[in-house]
C-alpha cells in the first residue's frame, strides 16, 4: 500500500449501501474519505473507486457485492482492506448460493483478509453471532449492545453503551448499522464530538429508505432493491412510525430467491399479520402466486389487494381521502417507484428536491399556470393607464456614479414594479391554494424584496437623491436570502409538510 490511507471493506445481505453512507458520513468529519458510487461494489467497480483514490484521502469506504462463492474473496485480494463490516447474512442471492450456510460462507470471505479486532458484526443475527469478533446490536450478549430507541418525525435517538446518539434516519435496522459504524470510527480514533456531527450531516443513497412528501402525504421510497429479510425490516419499521396517519404498504416481487421464491413471499405475507398497516397493496407476477395462496384462508382478510398494474394502485391511492404514510418496496426489476411520478406526474412538471435527507416532490400544474400567466398579463394590460398616471409624476433619477447607459432613463416614470407586483399578487389570491407553503413563500419573499425596491425609489423622492446605497441593497436582499433558507433548513429538520 503505497498511499497512506486505511481500507473499510463492508459487505452483507442488506444494508451495504446505507451503511457505507454512514461510515463514510463519520470518517469525512476526522480527514478527506472516498467512498463506492452508485453500485459500483463488484470486481469492476471496486478497483474504479481504488483508482481515483488520491494522496489527500485518508480513509476509503468500499461496498463489497457477490452473487456467488469467491467474489468477496477477490475483492479482498484487491483492496486489502484494513476494517471489515458485516451487516447480515440474509437470503438476497439465494437462487444462486441456494442456501443460507454459503450466504454466510461467501460473505466471511472478507475476514482472511482482516483481524478480528477490526471486524465488525451484527450481534443479532444468528450466523454472525457465532464469530469472535466485535459483535454489536440489540440483544444482551453483544460486546457493544443498544440499549433502547425511540422515533419521532426528526429521526432517531438511540442509546448505546450508555451514550444517546440522533441522526435523521428511522428503523432498527438502521440503527443497528448506524451503530456498527459508530464503534468501527471509535476503533479508528474519533471523537464522541466528531461521530455526533457526523451523525448529523449522513445523506444516504437514494431509494434507501427514502422519505418523499406530496402534500400531507408521506411515500416512504425503499425501492432499491428487496429481500425477505430487507422488506420484513422495512414493514417493521412502518409498523412503529408515524401512528397519526393512515398507514399504507406496496409490495412488489422480490427476485433471484430461486425455487422457493413464492413460499419467501407468502411467508412476507403472514408476517404482516399482525401489523399496524391499514392497507396492503400487492404487485407482480410473484407477488400474485402468493396472494393467491395466502387468501386461500384468509378470506376475512380485506386489508390485501393484488393489483395487475401500477395504474391501478394510483387510482385506488386518490380515492383514500386522508393522510397517508405509504411504503414502496421491492426488487429493483420492479421499479416500484414508478408509482410516484404515476401519480403525481398526469398533467404535471414534477421536481423531486432533497433537503437534509428529506424529500419533497414540488408540483408544476402547467394548465394552471398558463392560466396564470394569462390574467397576469390581462391585469397588466387593463390596469395600465390607471398605474401610470399614479407613478409618472416620479421620474426616475439617475446617481451620478451610475452606468452611462443608465442616464437615457432619467425622467422615465419609476415604481412601475407595482404593476406586476399587483398584477401577481391579484392572480394569485384568486387562483392558488394560500395554504400551500410552497407559494406563501414564494408570495412572502416577492413582497420583501419589492418592499426593498419601493423603499429605495421613495428615499430618492423624499430623502436622498441616491435612493438606498448598493451596499444596504446587498444587506437587506442577503438577509431576506437567508431567511428563507432558514424556514427550508427548518423544514428539512422537523420533516413538517412544505405542499
Amino acid at each position: 500500500n503505497k498511499l497512506d490511507i486505511q481500507v473499510i471493506g463492508i459487505t452483507g445481505s442488506n444494508g451495504k449501501t446505507s451503511t457505507k453512507d454512514i461510515v463514510y458520513s463519520l470518517l469525512s468529519k476526522k480527514a478527506k474519505t472516498l467512498k463506492t458510487e452508485g453500485n459500483y461494489n463488484n470486481h469492476i467497480g471496486l478497483p474504479y473507486t481504488l483508482l481515483n483514490v488520491t494522496d489527500e484521502e485518508k480513509f476509503v469506504v468500499l461496498e463489497m457485492g457477490m452473487s456467488s462463492l469467491g467474489e468477496i474473496r477477490r475483492l479482498g485480494e484487491i483492496s486489502n482492506p484494513d476494517y471489515a463490516i458485516i451487516t447480515n447474512i440474509g437470503d438476497s442471492h439465494i437462487e444462486f448460493l441456494k442456501t443460507r450456510d454459503n450466504v454466510f460462507k461467501a460473505k466471511t470471505e472478507l475476514l482472511e483478509f482482516v483481524n478480528n479486532e477490526n471486524t465488525f458484526v451484527c450481534g443479532d443475527d444468528v450466523y454472525l453471532a457465532k464469530l469472535n469478533v466485535n459483535k454489536i446490536g440489540f440483544n444482551e450478549d453483544n460486546n457493544f449492545r443498544i440499549e433502547s430507541y425511540e422515533f419521532s418525525d426528526k429521526g432517531s435517538k438511540f442509546t448505546l453503551d450508555g451514550k444517546e446518539y440522533e441522526m435523521s434516519l428511522l428503523g432498527k435496522h438502521n440503527i443497528s448499522n448506524t451503530a456498527i459504524a459508530i464503534e468501527l470510527a471509535k476503533k479508528i480514533g474519533l471523537s464522541e464530538e466528531e461521530i455526533k456531527e457526523g451523525l448529523k450531516d449522513i445523506k444516504i443513497s437514494s431509494m434507501r429508505f427514502q422519505e418523499i412528501r406530496v402534500g400531507e402525504d408521506i411515500y416512504i421510497n425503499d425501492a432499491y432493491n428487496a429481500s425477505p429479510t430487507s422488506m420484513k425490516a422495512a414493514i417493521d419499521t412502518l409498523n412503529e412510525i408515524y401512528d397519526d396517519k393512515y398507514k399504507i404498504a406496496i409490495l412488489g416481487d422480490m427476485l433471484e430467491l430461486g425455487e422457493d421464491e413464492v413460499k419467501y413471499h407468502v411467508e412476507v405475507l403472514n408476517y404482516l399479520l399482525d401489523k399496524k398497516i391499514k392497507l396492503i397493496y400487492l404487485y407482480g407476477e410473484r407477488m400474485k402466486k402468493a396472494y393467491d395462496i395466502f387468501m386461500k384462508n384468509k378470506s376475512e382478510e380485506y386489508r390485501f389487494w393484488y393489483y395487475p398494474t401500477k395504474e391501478g394502485i394510483v387510482e385506488s391511492l386518490k380515492n383514500i381521502r386522508m393522510e397517508k404514510v405509504i411504503l414502496l418496496k421491492a426488487s429493483r426489476g420492479t421499479a416500484l417507484e414508478d408509482i410516484i411520478v404515476k401519480e403525481w406526474g398526469d398533467g404535471h412538471v414534477v421536481f423531486f428536491s432533497r433537503v437534509f435527507c428529506k424529500t419533497w416532490i414540488f408540483e408544476i400544474n402547467l394548465s394552471k399556470n398558463f392560466f396564470s400567466f394569462c390574467n397576469i398579463f390581462l391585469y397588466s394590460f387593463i390596469c395600465r393607464e390607471t398605474i401610470y398616471k399614479i407613478v409618472k409624476k416620479f421620474g426616475e433619477e439617475i446617481r451620478d456614479d451610475g452606468p452611462s447607459s443608465h442616464f437615457s432613463k432619467k425622467g422615465t416614470p419609476t415604481m412601475g414594479g407595482v404593476l406586476i407586483i399587483a398584477s401577481v399578487l391579484l392572480t394569485s389570491l384568486l387562483i392558488n391554494d394560500l395554504a400551500n407553503k410552497l407559494i406563501l413563500l414564494v408570495l412572502v419573499s416577492m413582497l420583501m424584496f419589492a418592499a426593498i425596491g419601493f423603499i429605495d425609489d421613495y428615499r430618492k423622492f423624499t430623502v436622498s437623491k441616491k435612493g438606498l446605497a448598493g451596499k444596504k441593497k446587498l444587506l437587506f436582499q442577503g438577509t431576506i436570502g437567508l431567511m428563507i433558507w432558514a424556514y427550508l433548513y427548518y423544514i428539512g429538520f422537523t420533516g413538517r409538510p412544505m405542499i
